[in-house]
């Protein structure tokens, strides 16, 4: 595994705990990926990819893309979606 996948982390959930965790991650020089079912929702998808850019996060299209080549992948979903 490549040092910058060795340093990549996926959050699948981009709410309050997501955010939060993407925070704390950039924070220690880690590449953060993350996926939220609200990124498609074209009115507060719109503003969550925009703040997950200005963070330095890569706001992925589906949850695979996100943990794609990821050595963790965090689910930070509300619980009542932690089963889907």
């Amino acid at each position: 595994m490549s040092d910058t996948a060795d340093r990549r982390i996926a959050l699948i959930g981009f709410g309050e705990v997501g955010r939060t965790f993407a925070q704390g991650f950039l924070a220690a020089a880690f590449e953060v990926r993350a996926f939220d079912i609200l990124f498609d929702n074209s009115e507060s998808g719109a503003a969550m990819r925009a703040r997950a850019r200005a963070m330095g996060v890569d706001a992925c299209a589906s949850a695979a893309a996100a943990a794609e080549g990821a050595r963790v992948v965090i689910s930070a979903v509300t619980a009542t979606a932690a089963f889907d």
